[in-house]
């Protein structure tokens, strides 16, 4: 178990304990993750295809993606990598998971794993293309103050993101809605406003999927600050609020906007929109 002190964030306990769970796997959180693997795997590969539609983890980053996927585009047959994607993902999302539950003491701290949830606030449209359901990867609550200093949150959500090294090379230290196109603050954003905790912040937890050997590069959990939060909430409405209105709205495609503006950002429409052929075929 980790040993207690007082943490000045929970970036830095989250940081130590990842470490050290992984390093002192006990047993029995260990085959709650084999549990959590084989299902996810059964979830990643048989599952039928879903129709397109708006949810918290994909299609809010982009008010042009919002409108097209809410209209029923962007449905593909057979595509195996978003599968692959899935599965390994989950793999590491498991693993921390177990880590976390090994070395944080349950006396001190409370986890809640992957809760299924309802979209329940009055902003998130309530029709066709919209899914009503969502799962927040993890909650994390502080029930000892002596391990936490005053100011930081004792209740707080997470949510984990898998990237290649390159890519945890290439995380901001400030994650904000100006540098975060994938939509990841969107997602958090969400989930916040449902719990209520848009004022507490939140976090990004990036896990290395190449698991390098430098135990610096392996993890990187960033807070998100309630200021960027509520921005990120903020992009959302205005983004469901255009989609729900079925057509009605003026395509909004603004990442495509933002690239021919000038900037150098890699941006989801150069490949990994699920409506891209469609956006293109509007836009132009």
């Amino acid at each position: 178990m980790l040993k207690k002190k007082q943490y000045t964030s929970w970036t830095e306990l989250l940081t130590d304990a990842y470490h050290l769970g992984m390093a002192n796997m006990d047993p029995l959180h260990l085959e709650k993750a084999k549990d959590w693997l084989m299902a996810d795997l059964n979830s990643s590969f048989l599952r039928g295809s879903d129709d397109p539609c708006v949810r918290p983890s994909g299609g809010i980053n982009c008010a042009a993606m919002t409108q097209l996927l809410s209209q029923g585009h962007g449905q593909s047959e057979g595509e195996d990598l978003p599968r692959m994607l899935f599965a390994t993902g989950h793999f590491h999302h498991n693993l921390a998971y177990a880590a976390f539950m090994s070395a944080l003491p349950q006396e001190a701290f409370f986890l809640k794993v992957e809760e299924e949830v309802d979209l329940t606030m009055d902003w998130w449209p309530k029709m066709a293309g919209f899914r009503q359901q969502g799962h927040i990867d993890l909650q994390l609550r502080c029930l000892d103050p002596e391990w936490l200093a005053p100011n930081v949150p004792p209740f707080i959500i997470a949510d984990i993101k898998t990237k290649h090294s390159l890519g945890m090379k290439r995380t901001k230290d400030i994650v904000e809605p100006s540098n975060d196109i994938w939509g990841n603050l969107d997602q958090l954003a969400v989930y916040s406003d449902l719990k209520g905790t848009l004022e507490a912040g939140a976090l990004l937890i990036y896990l290395n999927r190449e698991v390098p050997k430098a135990k610096g590069s392996r993890i990187k959990v960033q807070y998100v600050f309630p200021e960027h939060l509520q921005e990120a909430g903020d992009n959302v409405r205005r983004r469901v609020g255009l989609a729900s209105k079925k057509g009605e709205a003026k395509l909004d495609p603004e990442l495509w906007l933002r690239k021919q503006s000038g900037e150098r950002t890699f941006m989801p429409c150069q490949g990994y929109c699920p409506v891209q052929a469609e956006c293109e075929s509007l836009r132009a």
